[in-house]
C-alpha cells in the first residue's frame, strides 16, 4: 500500500491501555467523553463533516497535504482528489491504527462490503479480520491482533464496549453522505488505485507540539477539522498562526474550523472570537466561508439525524501573511 512504515513510539501501548480500561468500563460507554489537549479517546468510522461539498473547489492535484486524523476520511478526501502526500497529524495513538485498518478494507473489498465492514456487527469479527491483517504495518498489526485475541468475542456486551472505545457514536454516521468515494463505483475505485501511489505518514502529536514535530516542512493544504473545540482557545488561535506562517505554502489554504449547526449560533461565536483575537472588525479580509449541508446526531444519540446548516472556514496564505506570527503584539490597527 501507499503509506509507510514508521518505528513504534512510546505512546503505542496508550492505545491498548484505554482499551482494556473501557472493557471494565460502564455498559453505558457509548455516552460521549469530554475530549481535552486534543486528546481525543475514540476515534469515528466515517466523517460527520461535508467533505465532498467543502473541498469540492480546491485544485488537490500533485498537493501535499497536513490533516488531523480521526475517521481518516480527510486523508481519502484529499487522495481521492489527486495529492501526492498526505501526513496525518494526531494526538489519539489510535488513529493510526483504525485508518490503516481502514485502508486495508478499502483495497480488500466491494464498496459496499467495506461500508458493512465498517460496522459495530463486522470490524471485531475475527474472519473478517484476516482478509486484511496482511496489509497492516507490523505496529498496526500487532495492535489489532493483541485485541483479537483478548477480545471475547462471545459476549455481546464486551463487544460492543470494545467497538465503542474506538467509534463513539461514528459507526452510525451516514458516511456515504459526506465522503466523494461513497459517491459512486468509480470514485471508490479510484481511491483504491490512488492510495497506492500516494505517499501517506502517521505523526502522533498534541497541538502544542505540531510546531516541534512539523519544523520547517511545507503545505498546499492544511485541514483542522474542528480541533478548535478540543483545545485552549488561546493554545488554538496561536499555534494556527505559528502553522499558517511556518508551514503553509506560498499559495496554500488552511481549514481552520467547522461548524456543525449554523441555526445555533456557533457561526457567529466562532467569528467573534476571531475578530477578538485579530482586532479586525471585518473577517471577510481573512476568512472564506463555505456552507454546507449539514446534519447532527440527536442528544439521545439515536442513529437518526437531523437536517442542518453547516460551514467549513478557509484562511488562504495571503491572509495569514498580514497577521504577525506573534499575533498578541499585532498592531491591531493595521489589520
Amino acid at each position: 500500500m501507499g503509506y509507510k512504515n514508521d518505528k513504534p513510539h512510546k505512546e503505542y501501548n496508550e492505545g491498548l491501555e484505554l482499551l482494556a480500561d473501557n472493557l471494565d468500563d460502564s455498559p453505558y460507554f457509548f455516552s460521549s467523553v469530554p475530549r481535552t489537549n486534543n486528546s481525543a479517546k475514540r476515534v469515528f468510522a466515517f466523517s460527520n463533516e461535508n467533505l465532498s461539498q467543502m473541498l469540492r473547489d480546491f485544485d488537490f492535484k500533485g498537493k501535499k497535504v497536513l490533516t488531523v486524523g480521526s475517521s481518516g476520511d480527510q486523508m481519502f478526501e484529499a487522495v481521492l482528489r489527486g495529492a501526492s502526500e498526505v501526513t496525518i497529524i494526531d494526538a489519539n495513538p489510535m488513529t493510526q491504527p483504525f485508518v490503516e485498518l481502514k485502508m486495508a478494507g478499502i483495497e480488500t473489498f466491494e464498496m459496499e462490503d467495506f461500508y458493512e465492514y465498517m460496522t459495530r456487527e463486522k470490524i471485531f469479527d475475527p474472519h473478517m479480520y484476516r482478509k486484511v491483517s496482511h496489509l497492516l504495518s507490523d505496529r498496526a498489526k500487532e495492535f489489532w491482533d493483541s485485541i483479537m485475541l483478548d477480545i471475547d468475542h462471545s459476549d455481546i456486551g464486551v463487544n460492543m464496549k470494545a467497538t465503542a472505545a474506538f467509534a463513539q457514536t461514528g459507526f452510525s454516521s451516514k458516511g456515504k453522505d459526506f465522503c466523494s468515494y461513497f459517491e459512486s463505483k468509480a470514485n471508490y475505485d479510484r481511491l483504491r488505485r490512488y492510495l497506492k501511489r500516494c505517499k501517506i505518514n502517521f505523526i502522533q502529536a498534541e497541538l502544542s507540539d505540531f510546531e516541534k514535530v512539523l519544523k520547517d516542512n511545507k503545505y498546499d493544504y492544511i485541514l483542522l477539522s474542528n480541533i478548535e473545540d478540543y483545545v485552549d482557545v488561546d493554545e488554538f488561535f496561536a499555534n494556527m498562526t505559528k502553522l499558517g506562517h511556518k508551514n503553509l505554502n506560498k499559495n496554500g489554504v488552511m481549514q481552520v474550523y467547522y461548524v456543525f449547526q449554523n441555526n445555533e449560533g456557533f457561526l457567529d461565536s466562532f467569528l467573534m472570537v476571531f475578530q477578538s483575537y485579530f482586532g479586525t472588525r471585518s473577517h471577510s479580509k481573512f476568512l472564506d466561508i463555505k456552507n454546507v449541508d449539514g446534519v447532527y446526531i440527536d442528544k439521545e444519540f439515536s442513529k437518526e439525524f437531523l437536517k442542518d446548516k453547516a460551514s467549513a472556514i478557509f484562511m488562504r496564505k495571503e491572509a495569514f501573511d498580514r497577521i504577525p506570527e506573534n499575533f498578541e503584539s499585532a498592531p491591531y490597527s493595521e489589520l
